[in-house]
């Protein structure tokens, strides 16, 4: 079974620091103007944690519960989701007069529907959803993966879906580089198809740690993985210049993100199955981090409109006012809305320890 048949503190740990840093970006602190691509962490980790269940299940009982998956991803992402669209169409016709009520809600349907990916490449300015497009990418990744698993169970041998995924991988990054060349940067940047290179490689993280892979292949094929990956990327950033120079250099921090999220997975993971620690799960483990980590969610949903409506004001100014509001918002969300629902708990009863599932482990 995939190592994530225990809850490893580190990995929310990680997703703290990757929300955090993204936090940084929005809010625009010093120092944090690409922070951007630590979404790209987000990407590796829910590749790994989601096919790490799905594998896991393929292990134990030869297929997949698509009813059982697709219920659980409903009740963990949604009510979330929906509680903060709704509040938007309440406060951002107030708070952001510029756009009119029906705008509004058409930026909140695009959201709520997961549609702001494609919306964002193609026809859809800049607004207070916007970083929305993220959790479209991954409910559609949600909706065609569990499938293309079953597919692979039905004809590959799981000793060799490290091959498939690689070759996936490596064909998923070229796409985005030719993308960026035939529909420019901003569209490469924001489709579920053009970003699926992280979730794959968290996927193939998880088949490194299925009970197939020895130890030796697993440290070998992490090394061919970061070479690829950045070799792939480096020619970009060598083909594309002039004008095109942010694509390739873009390419190139998604591609440094995606090689980092790796090893630091690896790491918390190996050494969580160790039973030991070093500085940096140390580092990652800390209670805050992942404190921070177990709200990421709503803290990722509620401090972009916060630093969107503060957009402007001295960094100073929308740190000390988004940071503790989104932090707020997202622990009531988790409190009284992501996990009762998730969980079948009452809203406003301490919330009995759930039973340990794969399907609930690191909140995936």
């Amino acid at each position: 079974m995939p190592a994530t048949a225990r809850h490893i503190p580190a990995l929310d740990g990680l997703r703290g620091v990757a929300v955090l840093t993204v936090f940084a970006s929005h809010a625009g602190i010093p120092g944090f103007a690409v922070g951007g691509v630590a979404v790209d962490i987000f990407f590796v980790l829910s590749g790994y944690l989601i096919t790490s269940i799905l594998v896991g299940e393929i292990e134990r009982t030869g297929s997949i519960s698509l009813p059982r998956f697709y219920l659980r991803r409903i009740r963990r992402l949604a009510p979330a989701l929906l509680l903060l669209t709704v509040l938007y169409v309440l406060v951002a016709p107030f708070a952001l007069p510029e756009r009119s009520a029906a705008e509004h809600a058409g930026v909140a349907a695009i959201s709520f529907f997961y549609l702001m990916d494609y919306a964002r490449a193609f026809f859809i300015d800049h607004n207070a959803l916007a970083h929305t497009w993220s959790l479209a990418v991954e409910e559609h990744f949600y909706l065609v993966w569990p499938l293309a698993l079953l597919a692979l169970a039905k004809w590959v041998p799981l000793r060799r879906w490290l091959m498939v995924l690689a070759v996936a991988y490596l064909a998923a990054t070229a796409w985005r580089c030719l993308s960026i060349d035939l529909f420019g940067w901003r569209s490469a940047y924001f489709r579920f198809d053009t970003r699926l290179s992280a979730l794959i490689l968290g996927s193939l993280l998880a088949v490194l740690f299925s009970s197939e892979t020895t130890a030796r292949a697993r440290n070998l094929w992490t090394l061919a993985l970061i070479a690829g990956g950045v070799g792939m990327t480096a020619f970009a950033c060598w083909y594309y210049d002039g004008a095109e120079t942010t694509g390739g250099w873009g390419t190139l921090g998604i591609a440094l993100a995606e090689a980092a999220s790796l090893r630091m997975i690896l790491t918390a993971v190996e050494k969580h199955r160790e039973g030991g620690s070093n500085v940096l799960t140390d580092i990652l483990s800390r209670r805050t981090l992942v404190q921070v980590g177990k709200i990421s969610y709503g803290l990722y949903l509620y401090h972009y409109p916060l630093t969107y409506w503060l957009y402007g004001q001295d960094w100073k100014v929308a740190l000390a006012v988004s940071l503790p509001a989104a932090l707020l918002l997202a622990a009531l969300s988790y409190r009284y809305v992501e996990q009762p629902i998730l969980n079948g708990t009452p809203l406003f009863r301490p919330a009995r320890p759930a039973v340990p599932q794969p399907a609930a482990l690191n909140r995936a």
